[in-house]
């Protein structure tokens, strides 16, 4: 009978309660690991509605953005930012998973039809 997976403690990287008999092989201690990634750009002002960043069209500060989703290991995710003053934004240290990005409009305006101009 084959021994069951045994994975690392995830926070540590520790596996203990190893009991090792004389002659015996043991194959079934995992190690997963997973670098975090970010996501981000640019909210810019695009004054001829072409849905394309066109020189001299400046970013928009002080916008907000939320983040929602779902991690790979099944935790929810919500985080907020804000375009700094050149109109960029970033959220940082996500783990692998699926996001959605919801962007809070300013009164009065329409967001762009995207990449119109092509």
């Amino acid at each position: 009978m084959a021994n069951a997976d045994i994975d690392s403690d995830g926070v540590n990287g520790l596996i203990n309660g190893i009991n090792i008999q004389s002659g015996t092989i043991i194959s079934n201690l995992d190690y997963g690991f997973y670098k975090t990634a970010q996501v981000g750009d640019f909210v810019w002002e695009d004054t001829n509605g072409n849905g394309l960043q066109d020189a001299g069209e400046n970013g928009v500060a002080n916008i907000n953005l939320e983040l929602t989703g779902t991690a790979g290991d099944g935790s929810t995710v919500v985080k907020q930012t804000t375009t700094n003053a050149s109109g960029l934004y970033v959220f940082a240290d996500l783990k692998p998973g699926k996001y959605y990005i919801n962007i809070t409009l300013p009164q009065g305006v329409t967001l762009s039809e995207a990449n119109q101009g092509k």
